[in-house]
């Protein structure tokens, strides 16, 4: 590993282990806040920056996993900035019903179809390809849940309570098909790919 590697995992170690001792410190409040959002922030940088480089550093296939893991970890960026404007910038909570959850909401949709991709098979292996058409098609259908499940509640008849429960729900059974879909490709493979599906 090389001296960069290391003081830059160094850094990104540090940031939880600060972000703890705030919490245990700090009494509640804007300082602890500030903290929490900043420390959240840095780590989805220096993940974008990691995957960006991952990109550079590939082609075919695999360079498409890997524009796609980052797109996801950037959606989820640009979500957090948002959440830092509110709560660093104005000082105040971010509002109930809020129109831009659907980003932190997406934010995995490109995860799944990097996983999708199965870019630890060779060609001769893969059976089916995963093109565009299918990026759209599972994009679309997360959307589609979500304008069912979650926007009634935002817009047609506001209800805090039902739109929390049904965006968390959602979310959850996001977050359940990515892992699942990442278990299914550990399993599915070997060496270093078995270290990038299982981290």
């Amino acid at each position: 590993m090389s001296r960069r590697s290391e003081l830059w995992l160094g850094v990104v170690l540090a940031l939880p282990a600060l972000q703890a001792a705030a919490a245990l410190l700090l009494p509640r409040g804007f300082p602890l806040t500030v903290i929490s959002d900043i420390t959240q922030f840095l780590l989805l940088v220096s993940g974008v920056t990691i995957l960006f480089l991952n990109v550079l550093a590939s082609a075919g296939r695999i360079r498409w996993f890997w524009i796609l893991m980052s797109m996801g970890i950037a959606l989820w960026l640009c979500y957090q900035m948002l959440w830092n404007y509110f709560e660093i910038g104005l000082r105040q909570e971010v509002p109930d019903l809020f129109l831009l959850d659907i980003v932190l909401f997406l934010h995995i949709v490109p995860m799944i179809a990097a996983v999708a991709l199965e870019p630890q098979r060779s060609e001769d292996e893969r059976v089916a390809r995963f093109g565009s058409v299918d990026f759209s098609l599972l994009l679309i259908w997360w959307i589609f849940l979500y304008l069912f499940a979650v926007v009634p509640w935002q817009y047609a008849a506001p209800d805090r309570m039902a739109y929390n429960r049904n965006l968390n729900a959602l979310y959850l059974i996001e977050k359940i098909v990515l892992l699942t879909s990442l278990a299914y490709g550990w399993m599915r493979s070997t060496h270093a790919w078995k270290t990038v599906f299982g981290h």
